[in-house]
């Protein structure tokens, strides 16, 4: 038995639904601060995000950030205002807000609950995958993200309101593996091209962002710059940032840089001088990834962040 879950265990970090084990090495600065809390009403892009590295990276920061995230796999903005109005208890709550506990993942929760059980200072919002480019239409993020926005807004009145612009798939997803070849029609309306996935990825952060006032996590942009780089420019046998299932982001260098760019838009402060590191990441690729989350924030946050240096974009 024991065998048998060693075995599953490494299939599911191969697959990239669980981090490699890495062991983080960071200088942790104590502070004195209220500590910051942060909960995402998401799936498994925002736990690839932020409930692995961002609290300890933060830590190395000087900045107390614990994290929630409400993780119901691939879900949409329509069923998550579906299952705020009906309080039913779908959800694992996972959190990070511990060093020393780590990560924890408790079953049976509801949005009401995970709203509740924090004084939160940030929620944000997300959409699933195969619909994160659409505004409008049955599947869009409209109007759900208005709903989700006055609900959250009633729950935790003091809480500002982001949202996480998630990333395109991997090019050639659906032809990379034979896995894979039988959920291509996930992109279908994106003509098949990450450039294009990610325009309109993009386009409906900037709806957030105008209709609803909800600043810009931009993972999208992120994971685009950092593709372009050295290290990671996968047409010149560079390593890539995703999972092997496309989609999903490598549980190193794809999870590192999410947390990158989530620590410099709730912080305010530069990954450039952030000590944090992970075992497994090279001093270049460590240099490729903080500099692409940084270059991804620098487009939104011009007056926040400090070392501003911004590629052009490809």
């Amino acid at each position: 038995m024991k065998r048998i879950s060693a075995l599953c265990l490494c299939l599911l970090m191969t697959l990239g639904v669980l981090p490699q084990m890495t062991t983080a090495a960071a200088t942790t600065t104590q502070t004195t601060d209220k500590p910051i809390y942060v909960l995402a009403i998401g799936h498994s892009y925002s736990s690839n995000a932020i409930t692995y590295f961002l609290h300890d990276m933060a830590m190395a920061g000087g900045v107390d950030l614990r994290v929630g995230n409400l993780y119901r796999a691939g879900e949409r903005l329509r069923n998550h205002w579906a299952y705020a109005q009906s309080g039913e208890k779908v959800y694992a709550f996972e959190t990070f807000y511990d060093t020393s506990e780590g990560r924890k993942s408790t079953p049976n929760y509801s949005i009401e609950m995970a709203l509740k059980s924090q004084d939160w200072d940030y929620v944000t919002f997300q959409q699933d995958p195969i619909n994160s480019g659409k505004i409008d239409g049955p599947d869009g993020v409209e109007p759900y993200l208005t709903y989700l926005s006055a609900y959250v807004r009633n729950m935790v009145p003091n809480a500002k309101q982001y949202y996480h612009q998630t990333w395109a798939y991997e090019k050639g997803f659906g032809d990379n593996t034979p896995a894979q070849a039988s959920q291509k029609w996930w992109w279908e309306d994106y003509g098949y091209d990450q450039e294009t996935m990610l325009n309109a990825i993009k386009a409906v952060a900037e709806h957030a962002k105008s209709e609803h006032n909800m600043k810009t996590i931009p993972c999208g942009e992120a994971m685009w710059i950092a593709q372009t780089t050295t290290p990671f420019d996968i047409n010149n046998n560079g390593k890539t940032l995703y999972a092997a299932d496309g989609y999903h982001a490598n549980p190193t260098y794809g999870y590192f840089l999410l947390s990158a760019v989530w620590y410099e838009v709730i912080t305010g402060k530069s990954i450039l001088d952030n000590p944090y590191t992970v075992d497994g990441i090279s001093d270049d690729e460590l240099t490729a990834l903080r500099q692409s989350a940084h270059d991804a924030v620098a487009q939104h946050y011009t007056d926040k962040i400090t070392d501003i240096s911004i590629k052009s974009k490809p």
